[in-house]
């Protein structure tokens, strides 16, 4: 007959010899196992849910890096990396002036991707913060088509001193 532990089932050796047996040891040590399993498991529960719940505030990751999803619509062309990883924006027609705030600080990582759309004329042009290193060293030529997007994607690991910047793809309209 099965001898398993309380919270896993786990099956234990059924001992037959005295107090100091190596099973008896081993059992003991495997219950305290599984009890410590059950109070993780309760602590990983409450704290969140298997299905349907909704994570609010930052997620940190094991390299420091900040994960929040919404779709940030550009203020004027500021893009704050304290407010997300997301940002779109419908150009004007003319010039745009990007610039960054927010950055995340020394030795923690983030990346954001932009959503550029262009105005009905196709004739939204950008001009990019100092701080970014583009990708080949060349800034990317968007779009002159209207109403297309492209994505632009940046990451940053020393609070901003040291932009990279790489033109993803271009979304036709």
């Amino acid at each position: 007959m099965a001898n398993p532990t309380t919270n896993f089932g786990w099956d234990l050796p059924i001992v037959g010899g005295s107090v100091n047996t190596w099973g008896t040891i081993l059992n003991t040590l495997a219950q305290d196992i599984d009890d410590d399993l059950q109070l993780v498991k309760t602590t990983a529960d409450a704290a969140m849910p298997k299905t349907g719940g909704i994570f609010t505030g930052d997620v940190e990751y094991a390299a420091g890096a900040r994960l929040i999803e919404d779709d940030t619509a550009m203020a004027a062309l500021e893009a704050d990396w304290a407010l997300g990883n997301f940002f779109s924006k419908t150009l004007s027609s003319g010039n745009n002036t990007i610039t960054f705030t927010g950055y995340p600080t020394s030795g923690k990582v983030q990346f954001i991707t932009m959503e550029l759309k262009q105005p009905a004329g196709g004739d939204g042009t950008v001009t990019w913060p100092a701080a970014v290193d583009w990708q080949d060293g060349i800034a990317p030529t968007l779009s002159t088509t209207g109403n297309a997007k492209d994505i632009i994607v940046f990451y940053t690991r020393d609070g901003g001193l040291t932009v990279i910047g790489a033109h993803s793809i271009t979304e036709p309209s």
